[in-house]
């Protein structure tokens, strides 16, 4: 089993794309793990995925934040985030994020020395 997080993947994508190739047996050459490296940036999948979808096929309008299927409005779905480390810290509450590490530490007891970077 390989184990990454995306705090690794965001610290340094070269390597953790490198040390993917190599579990999967796949060796890459420089200009082909920075080809990789590119492609799966944050900032090109987004593009590409806005590029992919197409409103018009799902809605009949498509306004600023808002979609509308049959005269019905829809809220319109963000795939991706901003693509940070520690994003969650402007969605959670800090009584939801002492909430959540109190059941973490007790989900976790016997496995104190895997860590995360949260």
């Amino acid at each position: 089993m390989l184990w990454m997080t995306f705090e690794d993947m965001k610290a340094d994508p070269k390597k953790v794309i490198k040390k993917i190739a190599d579990f999967i047996g796949r060796p890459l050459n420089e200009d082909q793990l920075d080809a990789v490296v590119h492609a799966t940036s944050f900032q090109v999948m987004k593009e590409r995925n806005e590029r992919a979808v197409n409103p018009g096929f799902f809605f009949e309008k498509c306004e600023k934040g808002v979609r509308e299927k049959k005269g019905e409005k829809i809220q319109r779905v963000q795939w991706q985030r901003k693509g940070e480390v520690g994003g969650w810290k402007n969605t959670f509450t800090v009584a939801q994020s002492e909430a959540f590490d109190k059941v973490y530490k007790e989900q976790m007891k016997g496995y104190e020395d895997v860590t995360y970077q949260f």
